[in-house]
């Protein structure tokens, strides 16, 4: 559906107010798989009047995106630009419709919310979102710039820029890409809210660093520098900053995480750790060597009360220790 337009040529584009785009019919789902507040397109005259739709340039202001994965393990999307009758579960195939190319998508704060049916897992808001998006066609590569705003004080900016596809249709999340995770004094708190996660629940801070990060055939990658400031570990200020160095990789389908390397900065003690964690061994499987320079005991004791772990009131706690574990 749409509301007020407006049209213009030389170059033909249009302008539509409140666009609402349904989702299959077939998926009986109650929410559209897109709603915005203004929707600008500027497309191709002669290819068009071909029966090819070459989108120049496509932005949405304020959108609301509903990605829903069926109980059968179907996306909501997987029917796009396909024929009417064609089966939800189905990709499309090169004879469904006709193919769509884009060389510019905007999206100006939006909003995605994805829900699960197959792993029954609730629905998960992700707002204040922008992305730029260039060169999209059906099997070629492209490339994207993701940014999500977070509400708060300093920059506050979580942004993903690279190269991804082609998109397999498939396994959409097993598409390939590559490219750079950036954090610019993202606050805890507000990445807590963002990942709808309770892992952070009870810590506070300013988080900032890079990633380089790469997926492919199930394999992903990722190898950067993170610097925490300000941290408050359970109501207990840390009185230094924490920075962590790393190279991990995940075999995701396999649940296995192998730290090639991470070192861990406690203002100036480091801790270096190896190893490899399997989360699919029932129970956990723990592969790990951990070695540290001279760490204060009294810091530890410090860090340990931030865990809920404390010493008998009045106790003084001295030294320093090494430590090399298998």
């Amino acid at each position: 559906t749409l509301g007020k337009m407006s049209l213009a040529f030389l170059p033909l584009r249009f302008q539509v107010e409140n666009p609402v785009i349904a989702d299959d019919a077939k998926m009986n789902l109650q929410m559209p798989f897109v709603r915005a507040e203004k929707l600008d397109v500027r497309v191709s005259l002669f290819p068009l009047l071909r029966g090819n739709v070459q989108v120049q340039a496509l932005e949405l202001q304020r959108p609301a995106v509903e990605l829903v994965k069926t109980a059968q393990g179907a996306w909501n999307f997987s029917t796009l630009g396909a024929a009417a009758g064609a089966e939800a579960a189905a990709p499309p195939s090169a004879s469904a419709g006709t193919p769509l190319t884009l060389d510019r998508l905007a999206i100006l704060d939006g909003q995605v919310a994805i829900t699960d049916l197959q792993l029954k897992q609730p629905r998960t808001v992700y707002d204040h979102i922008d992305l730029t998006l260039l060169n999209y066609s059906a099997g070629k590569p492209f490339s994207f710039d993701l940014a999500a705003h977070l509400p708060g004080e300093r920059a506050q900016e979580l942004r993903v820029k690279g190269e991804a596809g082609p998109v397999s249709e498939k396994t959409p999340a097993e598409t390939p890409f590559q490219g750079t995770l950036s954090l610019n004094q993202v606050g805890l708190d507000g990445l807590k809210n963002f990942l709808d996660t309770d892992v952070l629940k009870k810590s506070a801070g300013s988080l900032s660093g890079e990633t380089q990060l790469k997926s492919e055939t199930g394999r992903l990658t990722a190898t950067g520098k993170l610097r925490l400031e300000q941290a408050n570990i359970n109501g207990l200020d840390i009185a230094y900053p924490i920075t962590l160095d790393y190279n991990v990789l995940a075999r995701i389908a396999e649940g296995l995480l192998v730290i090639n390397s991470a070192t861990v900065q406690l203002g100036q003690t480091p801790l270096s750790l190896a190893g490899s964690v399997d989360t699919a061994a029932t129970p956990l499987k723990l592969d790990l060597k951990i070695n540290s320079g001279e760490v204060s005991l009294a810091e530890i004791a410090r860090l340990a009360a931030a865990f809920g772990v404390a010493f008998a009131p009045g106790a003084k706690v001295t030294g320093r220790v090494g430590a090399d574990i298998q």
